[in-house]
């Protein structure tokens, strides 16, 4: 899954000129589909491997828009209330892992990350349901 990642995140960068990670891109054009043929050849139904792997997205969603809120990106609209994030929390990392926050908000945004998660969340529950 690893080198499927690399080629069409190299693709993904020449034809739409997207180097940083989405989540929901990334699941689009790589998981879903590596996860799908991977359960192809293996000869796993379709359906419910798709099934799971819905479970698998909300949940994976619902996390990971947590570590967004902690990280300071994707926040909302300034607002009378909300978080107020510090310059030292704001911080880029180069590595195996690219991450850009955003602009340092100079008053209280929303957290929609957290508003995200827990929309994730409930949809979890319901496929599991």
């Amino acid at each position: 899954m690893q080198a499927a990642y690399l080629i069409v995140r190299s693709l993904k960068y020449r034809i739409l000129g997207i180097a940083e990670r989405s989540y929901i891109q990334d699941s689009i054009f790589i998981l879903l589909p590596t996860y799908a043929l991977a359960s192809f050849v293996l000869g796993n139904a379709i359906s419910p491997a798709m099934d799971l792997a819905a479970l698998d997205l909300a949940l994976g969603a619902a996390f990971i828009r947590v570590g967004c809120f902690l990280g300071g990106c994707c926040y909302g609209r300034p607002a009378a209330w909300g978080v107020t994030y510090q310059e030292a929390q704001l911080v880029s990392v180069r590595g195996c892992r690219t991450y850009t926050p955003s602009p340092l908000p100079l008053e209280p945004v929303i957290p929609m990350q957290l508003f995200e998660s827990a929309l994730n969340l409930v949809l979890f529950i319901a496929l599991l349901v």
